[in-house]
């Protein structure tokens, strides 16, 4: 592992720990009375966190193939979603239409997938996790059932999987003449 993934990965682990120590403070007080749930409310925020994690990753990389993947999951994501909820027309636990499948959790799985296709699982697992907070968040607010939430993991999931190329770093190396030598320079694209 390089000191640039060390970094990385410090970087992203401390980004996560202060989003897991804010949504744990929403979800363990109750000294929020405008707010219906904090657990709903966390899982609103996540579900755009995670990609928006998944966005900073690939700013910080510097990877602008990476944020056309990003964007093009993204958009592939909530056609499929909305292509759905607007055909299959399923009502929520709660009442209300559009239940199937879950938007909050594709949104929320196809930065997650995205992470862990483009950069590795390593980088994956904490978005992986709030992944599966988002969906639940949905469960408890009575918003989806199971199968809505599995579907839109899956296809959020499975849309990056599809769409995005893994990370490659570029080496070029080439031969080189110097008065009265020779030598190879040698390229490396982070």
């Amino acid at each position: 592992m390089s000191r640039m993934e060390i970094v990385s990965l410090e970087m992203l682990s401390r980004m996560f720990s202060l989003h897991a120590l804010l949504i744990f403070s929403l979800v363990s007080t109750d000294v929020r009375p405008a707010c219906a749930d904090a657990v709903e409310t966390a899982g609103d925020v996540l579900q755009f966190g995670i990609p928006a994690i998944a966005l900073g990753m690939t700013g910080y990389r510097r990877d602008l193939p990476g944020a056309g993947y990003l964007t093009a999951s993204a958009l592939v994501t909530e056609a499929w979603v909305w292509t759905l909820k607007l055909t299959v027309k399923e009502e929520r636990p709660s009442g209300g239409g559009q239940g199937f499948p879950s938007g909050h959790a594709a949104t929320a799985a196809f930065g997650a997938g995205y992470m862990h296709r483009r950069y590795g699982l390593r980088y994956a697992i904490p978005l992986y996790l709030g992944t599966g907070f988002v969906a639940w968040s949905r469960y408890h607010a009575r918003a989806h059932r199971p199968l809505d939430l599995l579907a839109g993991i899956a296809i959020g999931l499975g849309t990056s999987l599809v769409i995005t190329e893994p990370w490659k770093r570029d080496i070029v190396v080439a031969p080189l003449a110097l008065d009265g030598g020779f030598g190879a320079l040698v390229a490396v694209r982070f």
